[in-house]
């Protein structure tokens, strides 16, 4: 698995520090002719449900959201691509949605669920 393989797992896990894992990638091309990370359902779902639990803060889902989006070599999960782009979409734009919040959270999850 090469380094930026890691990193794109890394960051759609939100496994590890994803203010490192996103300057780490900021040294990286941005194009890429193949996706080599999966967004999931379950990914968006545990860190929406961190969030929920008072475990991150808004601020840091939008980041880990703004590093996803757009991102050629990361791609969403087969037969949920629309919902988790818009999903992401949402997230990664407070101002322009739906403002991250409690009831906005739980929306969310019951929409992946």
């Amino acid at each position: 698995m090469s380094t930026r393989e890691k990193l794109l797992v890394s960051l759609v896990e939100a496994s590890g520090d994803v203010g490192a894992t996103v300057s780490a990638l900021s040294a990286l091309p941005w194009d890429s002719q193949v996706a080599l990370a999966t967004l999931t359902r379950p990914d968006v779902l545990r860190l929406l449900t961190q969030y929920f639990e008072g475990k991150l803060a808004a601020e840091v889902v939008e980041n880990w959201a703004n590093a996803i989006e757009g991102r050629e070599d990361i791609k969403y999960e087969t037969g949920y691509e629309d919902v988790l782009s818009e999903v992401i979409h949402q997230l990664a734009n407070p101002l322009l949605t739906v403002p991250l919040s409690l009831s906005s959270a739980q929306e969310i999850i019951e929409v992946l669920n």
